[in-house]
């Protein structure tokens, strides 16, 4: 008997994802596909623009605005590509694909898309509820951690002749001092990253779920393998030149949400930018692109050029290049 999930309908999300930029100027559009070659994948935060944002009602019964400061990520879309050419229009018609497989294998999940406008007596409220409670969440592990961290040193230095914290487990061994403080630094890690997958589904000034649209994954920083972070942090060079590029990456985040401005430090945007190159040893995210998409036939020439010229950095029979659809 035939299984029924074998016949669901695929057509509405397409095998390959694809990472656009914009195409204009050229000359930009060329010196990021020569960095994601030469590089990997530039992981980004926010720009200068505001960050996610969600209306809740507070303890008071009161609405106000909670922000999500979010971790160094790359976007894609799974837009099948003879529906891309929309996607195309707002983002830029220059861009790479990599197998689903691939995505997922570097630790890409798709976002989660959450109602962001306040819904009265409704319950889609539960989007900026959620995140609320994740916020509160690593409030409370930033508390736990300090207060273990500070019974620690008077254990250390003899003035305490006791731990009081323990974490129990029913399988596996309890955990005290420095193990448990690693093990409440790795729940607000992945709290972190958690927060980092949110998306709103709407802007701010219209509820009509434009971004859901978008189907978008992420590759989002912090991800260990074998004990190792899968990125590195950019080089004093390589931020003087995207700065160059991009002068509000100089500046701090624009953050309005009071607990944010406490949390996170007030350092350049560049500062948080992360190099994604795969997750095993010595590999290329130029070996794994299967299409380049360009915005002209001119284009295409150049990159076939391009690929012919350094075929180490792409697989055997090169990757597919295709003007993007419109």
């Amino acid at each position: 008997m035939p299984n029924p999930l074998d016949q669901l309908p695929t057509e509405h999300t397409g095998s390959i994802l694809f990472h656009c930029w914009r195409h204009d100027p050229l000359d930009r559009a060329r010196k990021i596909f020569s960095s994601i070659i030469k590089r990997g994948l530039l992981l980004t935060t926010t720009n200068a623009g505001a960050l996610d944002g969600f209306t809740v009602r507070d303890g008071e019964n009161q609405l106000r605005k909670i922000e999500v400061m979010q971790r160094a990520r790359i976007c894609f879309t799974d837009i099948p590509l003879e529906l891309l050419a929309t996607h195309g229009a707002a983002y830029g018609r220059y861009g790479i694909g990599f197998a689903r497989e691939t995505v997922v294998a570097w630790g890409g999940c798709p976002a989660w898309y959450l109602p962001n406008h306040h819904g009265g007596d409704s319950l889609k409220d539960n989007g900026p509820v959620i995140v609320n409670g994740l916020h509160a969440a690593m409030v409370a592990l930033d508390s736990f951690y300090a207060l273990i961290a500070e019974t620690e040193k008077c254990f250390e230095n003899g003035t305490l002749k006791q731990r009081f914290f323990t974490q129990n487990f029913t399988h596996g061994k309890s955990l005290v001092g420095a193990d448990l403080m690693k093990w409440i630094a790795h729940g607000k890690n992945t709290i972190d990253r958690a927060l980092s997958f949110i998306k709103e589904m709407s802007p701010p000034d219209a509820e009509d779920f434009r971004y859901l649209y978008e189907r978008e994954w992420r590759i989002v920083e912090g991800l260990l393998i074998s004990g190792k972070d899968s990125c590195r942090i950019l080089s004093d060079n390589e931020k003087r030149e995207l700065c160059s590029q991009n002068k509000h990456w100089k500046q701090p985040a624009s953050v309005n949400d009071i607990n944010i401005q406490v949390r996170y430090p007030t350092a350049p945007i560049v500062d948080s930018f992360r190099i994604f190159n795969g997750a095993l040893p010595n590999e290329r995210i130029s070996q794994n692109i299967v299409m380049v998409l360009v915005p002209t036939e001119d284009e295409k020439n150049f990159v076939q050029n391009l690929i012919r010229k350094t075929p180490r950095a792409f697989k055997v029979d090169g990757p597919e290049v295709r003007v993007f659809p419109i």
